[in-house]
Parts: C-alpha cells; structure tokens; sequence
C-alpha cells in the first residue's frame, strides 16, 4: 500500500478523530495472548485526538506564521507551500521533519525575527505533540501538569521519577510494576478520550 501524498484534502481534525475511532475500537477488542502485543503496538503510531485537534481547524498557528509580514518572501513560500498546505491535506509525521528543517534553517539566522523563532518553536511543540513524538520523561510531566489520571498516579509516577534518575535497577523496576499496576486498574473503569489515550501511551512506553 503507498504511503504519499494523494493530492486529496484532510485537515489534522481528520486523522485525529479517526485515531480516535481507531483506538476505541481497540479497547472493545477482547484481549488474547496472541492479539494484545498487537494492540499495544498500534496506539503509539496513532496522532494525538486531544480537543485541541478535533477542533475543525487545528493547528492554526502555522497559518498565522505563514502570514508574517517580518519574514523574507523564500521563507513564508517554504513553509506555506511545504509545510502549511501539506498539514491541511494530509497531515503524517514527515510533516514534523519538514518543520524541523524549516526550523534548522532559520535558527541561526541572525537577520530573521526573533519574534517569528519563537512562534515557531511554539508550533513545533504543539506538532511534536500532534504527532504523540516526545519522549517518556515528556509525556510524564505532562500528565503532572495536567493531574493525570488521578491523584494516586501522581505521587507513583513521581516515585518513578525519583527511582529513574536516583534508584538502583531493582528499586526502578518495583516503580514501574507499581505505577504500571494502577494504570491497569485505572482502564478498567475510565471513560474512553484523551485522558486515556496519554495514560496508555505511558504505560506503553514504561513497558
């Protein structure tokens, strides 16, 4: 099956609430020894469904850097027509790979605004998070921000941390059973959205 650009028009809205389908989907299929790895494996390579990109026209910021008056002409050209129009068709995590060469390109420029750099450090953040890409440390403190899922799971999850970047191996892998074991309670009950889907994607990654 080709993976490309077909030329068709998606906005991000699209495949967000399809990786939500998709993923609901996933918690009614009945687990099996042969069938769950699978499972598991998927929801990572699924973009984030978060209500900042359900919206009907998320991402916005990009449009709004496109448009900057403080910007040379090549640059606005480069990220409308390789960037901006590419996440409004068919957004895939190439897209995160042209933001970072855009970004790459420009950051050392002296003469290009600063004001821009930072709107497009921005942008990049919210992609990466689009995209579920950051790392497990990332997605972590992320969920303490947030408060996620509960408050038992913030003070195992700081437990984790401590163990992680302090402890012995024996101490780190008693966090994470520990951690992992009030995950796997908590998504027996839990209502299926993106609280759950950043859950999961924590608990895969401590796998």
């Amino acid at each position: 099956v080709a993976c490309q650009d077909t030329g068709g028009h998606h906005r991000p809205c699209a495949h967000a609430n399809l990786a939500s389908a998709i993923d609901e989907a996933l918690n009614k299929v009945t687990k099996t020894p042969a069938n769950a790895y699978l499972c598991r494996k998927i929801r990572p390579l699924l973009p984030s469904y978060s209500s900042d990109y359900t919206a009907q026209v998320p991402l916005t910021r990009i449009r709004d850097i496109a448009h900057r008056s403080d910007i040379p002409k090549w640059l606005k050209d480069d990220i409308k027509h390789n960037l901006q129009n590419k996440l409004h068709r068919c957004a895939g995590p190439e897209d995160l790979v042209t933001a970072e060469r855009i970004w790459n390109n420009v950051k050392d420029m002296g003469d290009i605004s600063g004001a821009f750099k930072e709107q497009m450090w921005i942008f990049m953040g919210e992609l990466k998070e689009f995209f579920n890409a950051g790392g497990l440390d990332e997605k972590i403190d992320d969920a303490l921000k947030k408060g996620e899922p509960d408050g038992a799971a913030k003070g195992l999850m700081e437990g984790f941390f401590h163990e992680k970047h302090a402890g012995h191996a024996q101490s780190r892998l008693e966090a994470i059973g520990r951690l992992r074991t009030h995950f796997s309670n908590w998504f027996e009950t839990a209502d299926h959205g993106e609280v759950m889907q950043r859950t999961r994607l924590i608990d895969v990654g401590l796998e």
